[in-house]
């Protein structure tokens, strides 16, 4: 893939740099420089996903899929974390959009595992809203065909993948679990929320409800509502949701004397 992107690189500085009218004469049905830009650039991204497709496609029958595409968060950079984040959530995206089969908790880098979906109805939230999304999109298709036939195709396109993207986040927050271990707490919320906490550095643990003032808390619920606080020994809190809150507690609290 790297080949291809340094490929792919310097055709797109070559079509900048050379004369148009050298380039229109190869391929004449060409307007525009802007327009052969626009084309590779398109090709481009459309070689990366069909990547990323197929990479989906050889894991996701195993018994972890997320371990395969699991990136190190020792990154030397900010941005290389910052990049290697986005494709993990990229992967992750496709990945729960278009499995069959979804893994087990237990699967899952833990101990003891809780789900995140049923706490106030998050993971049927995000189903209802793509469901939403979804039923209108072909009045809103016929509508704008009579004034653009792109504006009406690219409006569906949107329409469509913002729909598979609430559906991905379903499933997601259906199968990813919060986790735990003798030594770290694993928060998984979503397509996005990935990561994994030092139990030596948690302070304290309670449940919360709607009513309790939790403003500048770090909130991890998804479409749901945090019932469990953490105050880490930073001073920092996070609000999490949980849908067993009580037997969560338990079992962090379990060791938490161990770390103290």
């Amino acid at each position: 893939m790297k080949v291809v992107n340094l490929v792919m690189l310097v055709v797109v500085v070559c079509a900048i740099l050379l004369p148009f009218e050298e380039v229109k004469s190869t391929l004449p049905h060409l307007k525009s420089k802007r327009q052969l830009i626009s084309y590779l650039l398109m090709a481009w991204v459309l070689i990366y996903e069909l990547r990323v497709l197929v990479l989906i496609t050889m894991v996701r029958r195993t018994a972890n899929p997320e371990a395969e595409f699991a990136f190190s968060s020792d990154r030397k950079t900010p941005l290389g974390r910052l990049f290697a984040g986005l494709s993990s959530w990229e992967k992750r995206f496709w990945l729960y959009a278009l499995m069959i089969k979804v893994p087990a908790r237990e699967a899952f880098e833990g101990v003891n595992h809780f789900g995140s979906g049923k706490q106030n109805g998050n993971a049927s939230a995000w189903l209802g809203w793509a469901i939403v999304n979804l039923v209108p999109t072909p009045i809103i298709h016929i509508l704008l065909h009579q004034k653009s036939p792109l504006a009406a195709g690219l409006s569906t396109l949107a329409c469509l993948m913002s729909s598979l993207w609430l559906w991905a986040e379903y499933r997601a927050a259906t199968v990813r679990p919060i986790s735990l271990d003798m030594k770290f707490l694993y928060l998984r919320y979503g397509l996005t929320t990935n990561c994994k906490i030092d139990r030596g550095s948690i302070l304290s643990v309670k449940a919360v409800t709607y009513l309790d003032s939790l403003h500048g808390v770090r909130r991890y619920a998804g479409f749901g509502s945090p019932n469990v606080l953490l105050k880490l020994k930073s001073g920092e809190e996070l609000a999490i949701g949980v849908d067993e809150p009580t037997q969560f507690i338990k079992s962090l609290m379990g060791n938490l004397h161990a770390f103290s």
